[in-house]
């Protein structure tokens, strides 16, 4: 997704921005229904729609950030977009663990409760994205 917009304009920022936005939540619904029992088809879908719109977004709201800082703040604010980047990846795989354990994953390993915490973490997605 990032390549295909790389050589995007400028003004067409907030688009992508948006079009990504939409294109994530649209995955984890997507991703909530495939999990349980779609064929790996419908599922392979909605992970390309993820992939897709997190590329969409990404370089456009790095470029807005760091274009909006003064010159000598530049460097500090890649780093921190880095950083923010790595943040939400770990509250989101912990936010994933906690949906999984409420399904009773760790506890009963079977495919009716792998289905479940499956519904359970993208279905928490959903609010977030």
């Amino acid at each position: 997704g990032a390549l295909m917009v790389s050589g995007a304009a400028t003004r067409r920022d907030p688009l992508l921005i948006r079009v990504g936005a939409l294109t994530v939540l649209t995955s984890a619904v997507v991703l909530a229904i495939a999990m349980p029992g779609a064929p790996l088809a419908a599922v392979l879908v909605g992970a390309v729609l993820m992939g897709g719109g997190f590329g969409f977004a990404y370089a456009s709201i790095n470029r807005r950030v760091l274009a909006a800082l003064p010159d000598e703040e530049r460097a500090v604010g890649g780093s921190g977009l880095s950083a923010v980047r790595l943040t939400g990846a770990a509250v989101g795989a912990a936010r994933c663990g906690v949906a999984a354990n409420l399904a009773g994953l760790p506890v009963r390993v079977h495919a009716e409760t792998a289905r479940a915490a499956a519904v359970n973490v993208f279905a928490l997605a959903v609010p977030a994205a």
